[in-house]
């Protein structure tokens, strides 16, 4: 991250606001409990269902994932 305060991007008056923002406590997020959580799931397979075994031929030892979540996905 530059250096706010002697590049000349911001003066010390945007620099303070920033670090006070940045320092400020984050909110508490809501309790959501496991009952809550049980009761939003969706069961698209059922375990029955699911495949028993391997079927791709990808190395799961070499394969990086990430999940896009986005607020309309969980209202």
């Amino acid at each position: 991250m530059p250096n706010w305060g002697t590049s000349g991007d911001l003066n010390d008056a945007e620099v303070d606001l920033i670090a006070r923002y940045v320092q400020q406590t984050p909110p508490t997020p809501p309790e959501f409990g496991m009952k809550e959580m049980k009761a939003t799931w969706k069961v698209l397979v059922p375990p029955d269902k699911r495949p028993k075994k391997k079927m791709n031929s990808y190395n799961l030892d070499n394969i990086f994932s990430t999940t896009p979540v986005t607020r309309a996905r969980w209202r």
